[in-house]
């Protein structure tokens, strides 16, 4: 247990240490719109936001020094397909998660100067902005100005049951916004406040009035990609036993430690958003460890027992992790943790038992522990780094052995160099 809490502080070490603070850059083609509606070409710093961002980094050239842009800096930016414009807006700060409602119908605005996510541009435009407690707030665009899609969720008490209504003036608000096409007025009665409804409704009006979308914002698409490889290293195996008094010849010994050579395959699944960051490892590998010892009774010199103890697995591993990585420069640094499940191969279980009273000697062989486990399960922590297609991992385990005998429990803990190829 010492050696887990050790080995989980230095991972939440490594994780909240300064070093993580170094963002990984991601330059992609794109544009600004400046004050004096210039366009500047360059290359922007796209995070695939999942929060409207505040501000922006763009270069005009890759090696050049980089500008940081506010919306009070820019009219607009372009980058990655999305487009996003710079605007003065009122914004409703109350809560709208169910379990944090309140009975106060009453919006709590702030004004704000902010970039807006285009998603539809035209005569008729539709804009959204996702704030850092992820509520998502919709504008539409009227007369030079952005015009904020009131919705509001609260509580509402009646005869002692609380029920949570709604007020809906966002759609008051589209009647009027699209009065010119009597045909969808009734649908803006079952719309609800998100961007898919949103979306359709305005695609509905743009045909109805057969006037030309110039802008719209593309769905974006989640994207799992993958990465497949082999991996090789050194294992050092502990085995430890521990149990009733019956059992002294086992819980009795201090076992070596086996140093042993480990390999196998990997496939991992790269989650999308946070370029790429977090994945989900997945390994088949091979491991193995033997070891030996000895317990002696000696509580008396003329009547004494011996037991040589002999141990040694192999085992066909599944693992799976949840991995973190984060750059450094040009090296990615990684934290991960997981789940083993082994299944045995081969086994050696075998304990002789050799007993003295005064000048009889007498010879027992048996297996050392009765009925093993075939499926041995573990939790994985590890620590690394990649550099290209390069890694190398330290990992710990700890697993539950191959004792499913009552008043008796084993335990394997593993420690792994391990060097990995991705192709």
């Amino acid at each position: 247990m010492k050696s887990i809490n050790y080995f989980i502080a230095i991972i939440s070490i490594s994780i909240l240490n300064p070093i993580n603070l170094y963002s990984q850059s991601n330059f992609e083609t794109g544009y600004v719109i400046d004050i004096q509606k210039d366009t500047i070409k360059g290359f922007i710093d796209y995070r695939n936001w999942n929060i409207t961002p505040k501000e922006i980094v763009f270069k005009t050239v890759p090696d050049s020094k980089s500008t940081i842009y506010t919306p009070t800096d820019i009219l607009s930016f372009n980058v990655a397909g999305e487009r996003y414009v710079s605007g003065i807006v009122t914004i409703d700060e109350g809560p709208f998660r169910d379990n944090e409602l309140t009975e106060s119908e009453m919006p709590q605005y702030r004004t704000d100067t902010v970039f807006l996510q285009v998603l539809i541009d035209g005569n008729k435009s539709l804009y959204s902005l996702k704030d850092n407690n992820l509520k998502v707030h919709y504008f539409i665009g009227q007369n030079g100005a952005f015009n904020t899609l009131f919705f509001k969720k609260y509580l509402q008490n009646v005869s002692g049951a609380t029920f949570i209504k709604t007020n809906e003036k966002f759609k008051g608000q589209l009647m009027v916004y699209f009065q010119d096409c009597p045909s969808i007025q009734k649908k803006i009665s079952y719309i609800n406040y998100n961007q898919n409804d949103l979306i359709n409704l305005f695609n509905e009006y743009y045909n109805c009035t057969q006037n030309t979308i110039l802008y719209k914002s593309k769905l974006k698409l989640i994207k799992f990609t993958s990465e497949a490889g082999f991996f090789a290293g050194l294992s050092l195996t502990k085995l430890n036993f521990e149990g009733d008094d019956f059992f002294l010849p086992l819980t009795g010994v201090d076992f070596p430690r086996s140093a042993n050579f480990s390999f196998g395959g990997f496939y991992n699944i790269v989650l999308p958003g946070k370029q790429g960051r977090l994945s989900i490892d997945n390994e088949l590998m091979f491991m193995s460890y033997k070891t030996s010892g000895h317990y002696r009774d000696d509580n008396n010199i003329d009547i004494y027992t011996t037991s040589y103890s002999s141990f040694g697995y192999s085992y066909i591993k599944l693992n799976n992790l949840l991995k973190y990585k984060f750059p450094v420069n040009r090296i990615f640094l990684f934290a991960d943790g997981g789940i083993s499940n082994g299944i045995f191969i081969s086994q050696t279980n075998y304990m002789r038992v050799e007993t003295h009273i005064y000048s009889v000697y007498h010879l027992s062989e048996h297996e050392a522990v009765g009925y093993p486990r075939k499926w041995e399960r573990g939790v994985l922590l590890g620590l690394g780094c990649n550099i290209k297609k390069y890694s190398c991992e330290f990992r710990f385990e700890r697993a539950d052995g191959m004792s499913d005998a009552t008043g008796l429990t084993s335990q394997t803990i593993g420690y792994f160099i391990i060097f990995g190829y991705k192709f």
